[in-house]
């Protein structure tokens, strides 16, 4: 990660960027939220857009689209750019919907395959065996008559 400034923090940034852009105007929508980012100072780390993110489909339709492009930004600024930012991608009318998060490297992890990638299809857990101390106990039979003493 690159170094910072004292006043500076790193942020995480997903766009979703409508679908009527089309593959070749996506890059100057990347170029523009890039500019606004650098308007305010900051500094633009990375941008992923290829893989694993690019054109997906959305899970609820927004503004009428059913799939969108998702871009990822990874930059640093100080805490009072957010907000200039954040109202300029509201203004942005190619992006349908934005998230800004404080970068923790804490949560950051390697990615993993599926747990059933390479294998064909998803594996199924069989039922679990219960302890002997759960199983079920023989009761005595109830309508049987008590012995006498």
């Amino acid at each position: 990660m690159p170094e910072l400034a004292q006043d500076s923090r790193l942020y995480e940034m997903m766009i979703v960027v409508a679908p009527t852009v089309a593959d070749e105007g996506l890059q100057p929508v990347i170029e523009r939220v890039s500019g606004y980012i650098a308007a305010q100072n900051g500094a633009v780390a990375t941008t992923k857009f290829d893989n694993p993110w690019g054109r997906r489909r959305l899970a609820y339709p927004i503004n009428d689209f059913r799939d969108a492009f998702y871009v990822l930004f990874t930059f640093d600024a100080g805490p009072a750019a957010i907000a200039e930012i954040d109202r300029d991608l509201k203004l942005d009318e190619q992006v349908i919907r934005h998230l800004i998060v404080r970068y923790d490297e804490l949560t950051e992890h390697e990615e993993r395959q599926p747990r059933h990638a390479g294998d064909g299809a998803p594996r199924r857990s069989a039922a679990p065996e219960q302890p002997a101390s759960l199983a079920p106990v023989d009761e005595p039979d109830m309508e049987a008559e008590p012995e006498s003493e």
